[in-house]
């Protein structure tokens, strides 16, 4: 039963909440039948007539329609009760839109007396969307069961997001009901118990979409114009209808509101709609996963016979799908609706664009596509995942790429290329490449529960981001594990059952399954960071370091168990050099083996240890190995493993590893155990790029991983930028990157020796047809327009509007809050506002170059001295500069800025460099000290973010229009040289008098 541990765990939640609601949810039960017969023309219990409905014979000619007759999805339509033991009932409501199902679930117990209906004693409650293998399936009318994928998703827990990819089932009419059957007996289709449930239809259920008439009965005046009635489509959403439904009542008519997008949930609300003496138009309807009911008021406008305008104040669709105050509707029918249908993972003809067929009913019908879960996995923590007979791998389009020299000479790992990026797939089988989407991530990929997972970088106008995106293969339901944050992925486990991954603005790491279990764990205490962490025979071995004292720790998360464990730690050596990773663990009879190996800034090796954990008797860790490993010495990084005494072997390669025999050269070799090697290509680069001269071409092998029965490889043609010299550690900072191949080599080459390999390119074409991933919470932004008060064309019209505005708030008398919301420089006030800037005064403005590129600034001064500086960015005038409360501030004639603040016991002096392509400015370098000569010296000097990475905050600029977070922060302290290296050797700007402002 591990398959349905999420689902348990989440029906916990459910119960407790779904008690408390059951008054809501059936609240009209006792008027439905009133309801439907008067509005609807139909007796209680049964579908409401509906275009969308498929309750009447298919499209076509007269005589199509009467030999086809009725549809399979059309049958399936009503209440069913299924006894799941003596006191308890699940409870099942099946609706038809356009030829697709949907379905509500409840849980409910019954009473012996009687006195309460099942309805009334729901304790859970879920959502379903029931999607056959076949397209069209569900509409073939001579059909009596038909094969589907059933996937769950609810307003009570994990905020509507599907619990995870779509149990296989087969649902078949029976002579009182349907049966619904397990192609897997460890999945049940509904998420409930046995593999096999038989459901009776039951007349005495109402169902989920039950109304009371109260609320449109008060809103009624007149009636419902007969040509709003009928199917109309959304403007530019294929997949979004309103539905309006004449009934009997001609003051009443039914609504529906039916949204399906790719790979996310279905939005489909239903209800009535009423008509005021203002020509006002009043919904009630009910979303098909929520209880609580929703109402919506808006305006109705024609535009001929075909196309209609609504507008609503606050539109949306019960909380979800906001569009905007006004849409525009188009006349559809029933065949526009698009087919929902399952496709497995290794199916290309899930990934086609605008997929469509003919349908058995005779229409020609749009599909959606909804992926399976691969039934294999083979997760590497790297660049290629086998699900089932395809291999997926991310790949870039070389033409787009710029010439770049990469993180540690990899070009996979480089945030910048993600707006090039692509999952891709290859055929094992067939030979046969293929987009699957464009995912605009970057680094590892990796495979969970249906979807692919990877790091994403992105940027808002707050700060830089890194999240946890989650797609479907072809690119739907993308969407963030959490939106906020700067997180990053630690590991994937053996049998890919759980992520873990790290958020690093809070410490706290997360183990997710698919989309519905989520694990929250805090480090141990606040000066903990958590360094690495590796799943290790089903449990996460964390690494976490004391930041003041150094202090190892280690602790072991247990998934299953939902339990975190400290193992104990021990205090480095004061020799060792360098930060610490985690490399390699080893699970031995309830011990842990952990390997840990010190590092310098230059990725050089120092030292090696492995340490011993007691997960059973809670002993403290044991150092087993603590020496330089001298199989590092040609580079390289160690990995342990143990022989048979449980005694300690060191080599640079882990089981699984894919590598050169000479590091960055020579045979291509599988690694398929530690303890051994396979010969995949003999000589695969001959020539070593560390003893290239300047202006030479090498290869440089980026990233080689096994998938299957094959080895796939991606190499790099790179120039030396100057002569290389053989290393210790890898110089890749000394090439320049160019060109990019994608190959395969057949593991048949193994068993020739590695000598008669065969290597096939793999080439991907039409990629610019792709579109990229949309993620569901926060999509890319686009070109951020210019918001502020100074909005203008040229620089001098937006400064003539900065000058306008301090006239106006002279003459006004506006005091510092008003000023400075108006983008004014409360600077001002602290000691001169409002005298100082009076008629004769000493204070005003000034242009000055500040940047020395030919285009004047605006400067704020007072009796000469700097207060405000204003720049122009190409869209508006930005105050780049305000002088803070008691400081002073020097502009320095290379556009630098040195600010100083002192009082009597700490001083500061901090440094500025104004940035041509924003105008604004950015830090520089900071120095804080005590000025008392009777207190202790304590001098700290620290350089920012901003400088250190400057040509990367200039293109984050450029790219989003704002800054990354980090240009403010500080990146490196200083000795006191160093900061007086940062500062500005030229001049300190005079300026010239002030020009009042009146």
């Amino acid at each position: 039963m591990k398959g349905n541990r999420g689902l348990f765990a989440k029906k916990g939640f459910l119960a407790v909440t779904a008690i408390l609601m059951s008054a809501v949810l059936f609240s009209g039960c006792s008027k439905i039948a009133e309801v439907l017969e008067e509005t609807l023309g139909k007796t209680a219990g049964s579908e409401e007539v509906s275009s969308v409905e498929d309750t009447s014979e298919a499209g076509g000619t007269s005589e199509e329609k009467g030999a086809l007759g009725e549809t399979f999805a059309s049958k399936l339509v009503g209440n069913y009760k299924c006894e799941i033991s003596h006191d308890e009932v699940a409870l099942l409501s099946i609706y038809n839109v356009g030829g697709n199902l949907y379905a509500y679930l409840g849980q409910a117990m019954t009473e012996d007396n009687g006195k309460l209906s099942p309805e009334d004693n729901i304790y859970s409650y879920y959502a379903l969307e029931i999607m056959p293998t076949n397209a069209g399936a569900f509409l073939d009318s001579s059909a009596t069961s038909a094969e589907a994928g059933f996937i769950a998703f609810s307003d009570m827990s994990n905020f509507s997001k599907y619990w995870g990819s779509p149990n296989l089932g087969v649902i078949t009419l029976t002579d009182d009901g349907i049966k619904i059957t397990a192609k897997d007996e460890n999945r049940n289709p509904l998420y409930l118990y046995d593999a096999e449930m038989n459901f009776v239809r039951d007349s005495e259920l109402k169902g989920h979409f039950t109304y009371d008439t109260s609320y449109v009965d008060s809103k009624k005046g007149q009636d419902i114009p007969e040509k709003l009635c009928g199917l109309w489509q959304l403007d530019g959403d294929d997949g979004y209808f309103f539905e309006f439904i004449q009934g009997k009542d001609p003051q009443i008519c039914g609504f529906q509101i039916y949204h399906k997008m790719p790979g996310t949930e279905v939005k489909l609300g239903r209800g009535l709609v009423a008509q005021d003496k203002n020509d006002t138009y009043y919904a009630d309807y009910t979303v098909l996963h929520s209880g609580a009911p929703s109402t919506l008021q808006f305006t109705v406008g024609f535009e001929g016979d075909d196309t209609l305008k609504l507008s609503a104040d606050d539109f949306n669709h019960a909380a979800y799908d906001y569009i905007g105050g006004e849409i525009t509707l188009h006349r559809a029918e029933r065949e526009d609706t698009p087919l929902v249908t399952c496709y497995a993972i290794d199916d290309a003809n899930a990934y086609k664009q605008d997929i469509v067929i003919n349908a058995p009913d005779l229409t020609t019908r749009k599909i959606v596509p909804q992926l399976l879960a691969a039934q294999e996995i083979e997760n590497n923590g790297g660049y290629f995942v086998r699900a089932d007979k395809f291999v997926f791998f991310r790949y870039y389009a070389n033409e787009n790429m710029p010439n770049l020299m990469g993180y540690d000479g990899n070009f996979l790992w480089d945030k910048d290329q993600r707006v090039n990026s692509y999952l891709c797939y290859y055929d094992t089988v067939s030979g046969d490449t293929g987009v699957a989407c464009k995912d605009g991530g970057y680094g590892p990929l990796y495979y969970l529960n249906g979807k692919f997972v990877t790091e994403y970088y992105d940027v808002n106008d707050a700060y830089s981001q890194q999240y946890i995106m989650a797609y479907y293969p072809d690119g739907s339901g993308a969407e963030y594990l959490k939106d906020m944050g700067f997180n990053n992925i630690l590991d994937i486990s053996e049998d890919g059952e759980y992520l873990a991954w790290n958020d690093f603005n809070t410490g706290r790491t997360q183990i997710s399954e698919g989309n519905t279990y989520d694990q929250d764990y805090a480090v141990i205490s606040y000066e903990d960071m958590l360094i690495d962490a590796e799943f290790c025979y089903g449990k996460l071995v964390m690494l976490n370091q004391n930041s003041e004292s150094g202090y190892i720790t280690f602790e072991v998360i247990d998934p299953n168990a939902g339990e975190k464990t400290n193992l104990g730690g021990f205090k480095p050596k004061g020799d060792q050099e360098g930060y610490v990773r985690l490399q390699n663990t080893i699970w031995e009879e309830g011990d842990i083996y952990v390997g840990l190996a010190w590092v310098d800034m230059h990725e050089v090796v120092t030292n090696f240890t492995v340490v011993k954990l007691d997960t059973v008797n809670a002993n403290p860790p044991e150092i087993v190995y603590n020496e330089y490993p001298e199989v590092c010495e040609n580079g390289g990084y160690p990995y342990f493993g143990l022989n048979y005494d449980n005694e300690v072997l060191v080599k640079t390669v882990k089981e699984g590893d894919v590598l050169l025999s000479n590091h960055s050269f020579g045979d291509l070799n599988w690694y398929d155990s530690f303890y051994s090697a396979n010969l995949v290509a003999k000589d695969y680069l001959k020539e070593n790029p560390f003893e290239a001269k300047k202006g030479d071409t090498v290869k440089i092998l980026q990233k080689a991983e096994v998938c299957g029965e094959n080895a796939f490889v991606i190499t790099a043609d790179a120039k030396a930028l100057q002569d290389v010299q053989s290393a210790d550690f890898d110089r890749y900072a000394d090439f320049v990157w160019q060109n990019y191949t994608y190959s395969r080599i057949s593991l048949d080459s193994v068993a020739n020796g590695g000598v008669n390999f065969k290597e096939e390119e793999i080439k991907i074409d039409n990629l610019d047809a792709y579109e990229a991933v949309g993620v569901r919470q926060i999509g890319k932004q686009e070109e951020i327009p210019a918001e502020g008060p100074f909005a203008a064309d040229t620089a001098e019209k937006a400064f003539d509007l900065v000058i306008e505005t301090y006239q106006k708030a002279i003459d006004e008398g506006w005091d510092r809050e008003k000023a400075a919301a108006e983008g004014l420089a409360d600077s001002v006030y602290d000691s001169v506002w409002p005298s100082g800037f009076q008629k004769g005064g000493n204070g005003g403005y000034t242009y000055l170059d500040v940047d020395k590129n030919g285009q004047d600034e605006l400067v704020i001064v007072y009796d000469g001295s700097l207060l405000a500086i204003y720049g122009f960015n190409g869209k508006e005038a930005v105050m780049s500069f305000n002088k803070a409360y008691r400081h002073e501030a020097y502009l320095y004639e290379d556009g630098m800025i040195q600010v100083l603040f002192g009082t009597m016991n700490s001083a500061a002096e901090y440094w500025y460099r104004y940035n041509t392509e924003s105008g604004q400015i950015l830090p520089v370098a900071e120095k804080t000290y005590t000025p008392d000569k009777d207190q202790e010296k304590d001098v700290q000097c620290f350089i920012y973010g901003a400088e250190v990475n400057s040509e990367e905050v200039i293109e984050n600029y450029k790219e989003w229009g704002i800054f990354p977070v980090w240009a403010w922060e500080w990146a490196d302290e200083l000795t006191e040289e160093e900061f007086e290296a940062c500062k500005s050797k030229m001049k300190v700007v005079k300026f010239p008098k002030a020009t009042p402002f009146n």
